[in-house]
């Protein structure tokens, strides 16, 4: 398995396309009813790999990642050849930017209490896998808005 399984909640809002991917797979209902009673093993090889297809195409789309906790705001750009990232980090316990009005509070209020710096890394060995891993980091899908948001403030300190 390349990522996760998808949860049963996912999979039930998947169960038109999960019915595609099994007749796409010669294993039409009866067949399924059959093969969920007699071989489980081969059921969970094919809801993995039903798992890994769905994921493979949303993490294709995916150009924008960023993770938010109360001491550092990151926001990622992801391309097929490198990820490029702006964090926000404060030592100062009593600042919180892990939310909108309070990164803003704190951009305005404290701008001398944050640090802001960028890294970039190659993706080794597909963009995908990159992006599952910061997904497993708590990191969740953003928009490029935000990032230019960061990149405009972090050229101008």
């Amino acid at each position: 398995m390349r990522f996760r399984l998808l949860s049963d909640e996912e999979l039930k809002h998947l169960e038109a396309e999960f019915k595609q991917f099994l007749i796409v797979n010669q294993i039409h209902s009866d067949e399924w009813l059959k093969l969920n009673n007699s071989e489980p093993e081969k059921v969970l090889m094919l809801v993995e790999l039903f798992s890994d297809t769905v994921l493979l195409k949303v993490y294709e789309k995916i150009q924008f990642l960023e993770f938010r906790s109360p001491s550092l705001f990151s926001v990622y750009k992801i391309s097929e050849e490198n990820i490029q990232a702006i964090h926000l980090k404060t030592e100062n316990d009593s600042i919180s930017l892990v939310d909108d009005n309070n990164l803003k509070t704190a951009i305005r209020n404290n701008l001398s209490e944050l640090t802001l710096f960028k890294a970039e890394k190659n993706v080794n060995p597909f963009k995908e896998d990159e992006i599952h891993q910061l997904i497993l980091q708590g990191c969740i899908v953003s928009n490029e808005f935000v990032w230019s948001q960061m990149a405009s403030m972090s050229a101008s300190t």
